[in-house]
């Protein structure tokens, strides 16, 4: 088990999982420190890109193999010591996941990363495919496209491991379904609105006038624009519930004000089950969308205004987080997860690949591989 996580309660978790993992023959090492590990069996190698030089939010694009960026140093690191193995101790299949702006052609670098980081498998005797997986597609309640690869080493014939490719990625169609697991039965068995998580009052002191100002005149005209009025607000039931909820939760007056004038105007134009909604409220208001059916993609540092049968919460509890992913009580308590507070848990979550999508194509190897 590779991992380059300086953070150290993330370094921690990382260690608790490999040894959970029959620690005895994991290797947890960081990176710069894969050349004291020799060869170590290993049938199937399991790669996420880190995504902080591919994300198309990143501050700072490179390329998927530039050694000065964290996405390159630790695949470069990756593909070095695989190269360092003799062909027969090299895994037999490589499973890689990386999101979905690898699959993309990146202006910014001029490349497509999916296509570079197959030229080097390549190098290295891996023949595969990519493909574009949703988690929504695998009964999880959650919008996270992600690129996932499935490379196998090569053999005499080029053309048969491309029958097992196609074979992996055609069984994990199979395991793709129509309709989801619904938000609001998820969120009961995750104990959303349990009073130990139900978020206490910090308002926040808007400090800068100007600032202040700026998102006033932006609701004003949002509020015009669309002809929502204070009468309109006190009369519907779950907008007149958010207004008074507002000191009992941690949004600032922005963000509490543009919660009720953008869930106001959706409830005129949208069919929303309105015992169970939820929205990302960091975003401007022209932004901000709430659903009843699908869980924005979440990440570590966004906020998540949920409204659940009447109450309201910024909370986004363990049980939730690890839920989203396909994490269920089982797997949380087996690795050791089950003691990580909120922020860590969408910390861990809110970059991370879905579960229930992984253990398809894993599934689909093991099927395949004989």
């Amino acid at each position: 088990v590779f991992f380059t996580e300086a953070v150290p309660w993330k370094q921690l978790v990382c260690k608790g999982v490999s040894e959970k993992c029959h620690g005895n023959q994991a290797a947890a090492k960081f990176v710069g420190r894969t050349a004291e590990l020799g060869p170590v069996p290993c049938g199937i190698g399991l790669l996420a890109i880190e995504c902080d030089d591919i994300s198309s939010c990143s501050s700072t694009p490179r390329s998927v193999v530039d050694g000065s960026g964290r996405s390159g140093r630790s695949l470069l690191e990756f593909l070095t010591y695989v190269g360092s193995l003799s062909f027969s101790d090299r895994p037999s299949w490589l499973l890689i996941e990386c999101v979905a702006a690898l699959g993309k052609t990146r202006t910014s670098v001029s490349e497509r990363g999916t296509k570079v980081v197959a030229e080097r498998l390549e190098d290295l005797g891996y023949l595969g495919s990519w493909k574009f997986l949703n988690s929504r597609r695998f009964k999880l309640p959650q919008t996270r496209p992600r690129v996932y690869g499935v490379f196998i080493k090569m053999k005499t014939f080029r053309h048969l491991d491309h029958e097992q490719t196609t074979k992996i990625w055609a069984f994990v169609e199979r395991c793709q379904q129509s309709s989801t697991e619904s938000l609001s039965a998820l969120w009961s068995r995750a104990g959303l609105m349990d009073q130990a998580h139900v978020g206490k009052s910090r308002q926040r002191q808007q400090t800068q006038q100007g600032r202040r100002r700026k998102w006033a005149d932006d609701h004003q005209q949002f509020q015009e624009k669309h002809n929502v009025t204070d009468a309109e607000i006190k009369q519907a039931t779950l907008l007149a519930q958010l207004e008074q909820a507002g000191p009992q939760v941690s949004l600032s007056e922005r963000e509490h004000r543009a919660s009720i004038l953008a869930l106001a105007v959706q409830m005129r134009a949208n069919n929303l089950d309105t015992d169970c909604l939820v929205a990302n409220v960091g975003d401007s208001i022209n932004r901000i969308r709430f659903r009843s059916y699908i869980h924005p993609c979440l990440l570590p540092q966004k906020k998540y205004l949920y409204l659940f049968q009447g109450k309201a919460s910024t909370t986004c509890t363990p049980s939730l987080a690890m839920s989203l992913q396909g994490f269920g009580p089982v797997e949380m308590k087996k690795f050791g997860l089950d003691k990580l507070s909120q922020k860590q848990c969408q910390d861990l979550c809110g970059n991370a690949f879905s579960a229930n999508v992984l253990y398809s194509i894993m599934l689909a190897v093991l099927l395949y591989s004989a």
